[in-house]
């Protein structure tokens, strides 16, 4: 079942109460420093065969007070290059814009405003829509071997001699226990994380929530683990790269500077040696660990991450079916073949980036990202869905989203946001805070 709280064309039923809580927050169109406004004809951006979309551009007049201006839309299919570029005479009047797509993809306009008496001053927004987002397609081929090669990378890995250390730390939050976990592993990277647990919890009580890190080199948070322990949780909230906790901000820095610089692109060739091998294969690492711990009530087991946190999480449930339930904000790690369907692919974008350095692994990197592709793994999930889409992100593209969440085989919720870039804001956090409570077992 697919669903979007918005409605694809309107309320679902049975959504309206939630409705007020979800919607982005109402503001007057020019509050603080908006310049420029753009709205779509349809809150969630989505189109279906053979409808139009009317983008409305509003320009603040006080802007038009100080000078005056130039105006143009660009428009691109699929983060691809400009297909159409229109004028338009700004003024303090409306301009509707209206835009058709015969298939089935995104487009994205964007709007620059240029003073005509000096050009390099400009304004720009941008908002994205989806035509029949229903009927997107995955652009990357399922390799034949799939559930083979993670059958035997799994089981490979689960034989590694293990090892766990729990240190105790001091927990921001009142009843509340926590813990900085490592578990060794014989010649890899460990698993890195703040373990939270509410201090009162019997056996069996618990659901479990693994919290998965977007890009870059950080330490795990603690206070994201004891937020969610607070509410009911057992919360492990694991780094993406198996490095140690709480050091000083100069030691990531230095690791992502001298030691992690090119880690997305790492051995992309092949599927043995590309980064992510490891990064998915600690997260199985962590759901077992989960799962054996007695508080687990032995049903609800959760990932949630955002961006490539959120393309681990999808990968998570395609991995091991006790995942119940998955939140992924704007995930990476979707649509990786993109390229070959002329749209920009998922970040970090491999097969581009892999003909940019040397055209002949162009083809070895176009095997490698089968295996890894959110939308096969989202073949294989059972779990229920919560994503959100900006459909103005450039990071992690609608488009390829949309067609990862077209193969889910477990029920899906939608959240479009056209103006959206790569961000996980408020409105959506907590809605996704929302949806995941309403499908666990919480004794508070």
């Amino acid at each position: 079942m697919k669903t979007n709280l918005l409605g694809r064309f309107g309320p679902v039923p049975g959504t309206v109460g939630l409705l007020p809580a979800l919607l982005l927050l109402v503001t007057p169109l020019f509050a603080g420093d908006v310049d420029l406004h753009l709205e779509l004809d349809r809150d969630n951006g989505c189109y279906t065969e053979g409808e139009t979309a009317m983008l409305t551009i509003r320009v603040n007049p006080r802007l038009l007070e100080e000078r005056e201006w130039l105006g143009t839309v660009t428009s691109t299919r699929d983060w691809n290059a400009p297909d159409d570029v229109r004028p338009f005479r700004v003024s303090e009047d409306a301009v509707p814009m209206p835009f058709t797509r015969i298939d089935p993809g995104q487009v994205t306009a964007e709007v620059t405003l240029r003073a005509e008496s000096d050009p390099e001053v400009t304004r720009t927004a941008r908002i994205g829509m989806l035509f029949q987002p229903d009927r997107i397609a995955l652009s990357t081929p399922e390799p034949k071997d799939f559930d083979a090669f993670w059958k035997a990378q799994k089981a490979a890995w689960r034989s590694l001699a293990s090892s766990v250390r729990l240190v105790p730390v001091e927990s921001p939050h009142e009843g509340v226990l926590c813990w900085d976990l490592t578990i060794e592993l014989e010649g890899e990277a460990p698993v890195s994380g703040y373990l939270a647990l509410p201090e009162a919890a019997g056996d069996s009580d618990l659901p479990a929530l693994l919290l998965l890190h977007g890009a870059g080199v950080r330490s795990s948070n603690l206070g994201s683990a004891a937020r969610y322990a607070a509410e009911g949780f057992m919360a492990l909230d694991i780094n993406a790269h198996g490095l140690p906790n709480n050091r000083p901000d100069e030691f990531y820095e230095e690791m992502s500077r001298n030691t992690l610089p090119d880690y997305r692109q790492r051995g992309s060739e092949s599927r043995e040696t590309w980064y992510f091998r490891t990064m998915y294969l600690r997260i199985v690492t962590a759901m077992d660990f989960l799962c054996d711990r007695p508080e687990w009530n032995g049903r609800d087991l959760v990932l949630r991450g955002s961006s490539q946190g959120g393309g681990q999480a999808l990968a998570g449930a395609g991995l091991d079916p006790r995942v119940t339930v998955v939140a992924a904000s704007v995930p990476a790690l979707c649509d990786l073949a993109g390229e070959t369907l002329g749209r920009k692919a998922g970040w970090p974008q491999p097969v581009a980036a892999a003909g940019s350095r040397n055209p002949g692994t162009r083809a070895a990197v176009l095997d490698t990202v089968g295996y890894f592709d959110g939308g096969i793994h989202a073949r294989r999930s059972r779990a229920e869905t919560i994503v959100s889409l900006g459909l103005a992100d450039p990071v992690c593209p609608a488009v390829g989203i949309q067609a990862m969440a077209n193969q889910l085989a477990g029920p899906v919720t939608f959240l479009y946001r056209p103006a959206m870039a790569h961000a996980i804001p408020p409105d959506i956090q907590e809605a996704f805070d929302r949806f995941t409570a309403e499908r666990v077992s919480l004794k508070r």
